[in-house]
């Protein structure tokens, strides 16, 4: 694990009230929501930590609508949607070390979360 990601993942676990696991040497795991969705962390080896979900089968009706999130925004790291083959929800965003100085994994995790969050009240 990259000491720039084992600092901020120290954080995010304090604050969510667990202990980092003592041989912990690669991200991959997932961090329940309410009860109502899993956020799953991942290293990948060239430097980028990504959270993703996957949510609820969505209507055909809205998957045009929630596309137009895929937009261009002029927002650095913005979440990435998809659909399933079998038309669930997948959001996605990608995070060099880097991002962690603008903003820690404790402020990013709740915005995506927040984000996630959002996207569940559109698809109802």
């Amino acid at each position: 694990m990259r000491d720039e990601f084992a600092a901020q993942l120290t954080l995010l676990y304090e604050n969510i009230g667990l202990q980092l696991p003592i041989n912990f040497n690669q991200i991959d795991f997932s961090i329940r929501v309410d009860g109502k969705f899993s956020v799953r962390l991942i290293e990948y080896p060239v430097g980028r930590l990504v959270l993703c979900t996957v949510l609820q089968t969505i209507s055909q009706e809205k998957i045009l609508e929630l596309m137009k999130f895929n937009l261009i925004n002029h927002q650095m790291h913005q979440p990435v949607l998809a659909i399933s083959d079998d038309k669930q929800l997948v959001i996605w965003q990608g995070f060099t070390d880097m991002v962690f100085s603008e903003k820690n994994l404790i402020g990013r995790f709740d915005e995506f979360v927040q984000f996630s969050e959002l996207m569940l009240e559109i698809i109802a």
